[in-house]
């Protein structure tokens, strides 16, 4: 029901006669370069599975460094074939949420609900919605790219 605050989901269509193989052997090759290290391959799917927790000093300027799972799959239609992927960032939700919780409580110590009310939602808006906003651009551009120039 409300899922879409934690997935970003996306397609777009493939170049006539690119094969599944080709584009799952680039996906899986840019996975690695974003230290997505639990990729597991099937047919025509490729899943990635990375608690945030399993690298919380790792590099965060990494297009995929928010979320925590993912499927990316290729869609053969009869005119051309169709990639589309899920990621989740459930993981980073919850951090930002505990986050926002904290600065809340801050402000709670001080006597004022409704202060610290704004302070919390302030601080999750800022925290979670900010990186999702960037992540609407980037992830999209990013399989894109890796996608049709490999």
């Amino acid at each position: 029901m409300f899922d879409w605050i934690w997935h970003l989901r996306g397609s777009f269509s493939l170049r006539p006669g690119m094969s599944t193989k080709a584009v799952l052997d680039r996906i899986e090759e840019a996975m690695e370069r974003q230290d997505k290290r639990t990729v597991r391959r099937s047919g025509s799917a490729i899943e990635f599975n990375d608690p945030l927790w399993s690298n919380l000093f790792g590099a965060n300027w990494l297009t995929l460094a928010l979320y925590d799972h993912g499927t990316m799959w290729v869609s053969d239609n009869a005119d051309r074939p169709v990639f589309f992927y899920d990621m989740r960032s459930l993981h980073a939700l919850v951090f930002c949420l505990c986050g926002a919780a904290l600065f809340a409580l801050v402000s709670l110590s001080e006597e004022r609900p409704a202060m610290g009310l704004a302070v919390g939602l302030g601080g999750f808006a800022w925290l979670y919605g900010m990186n999702v906003l960037i992540t609407l651009v980037r992830v999209p551009l990013f399989f894109r790219r890796i996608v049709r120039t490999g």
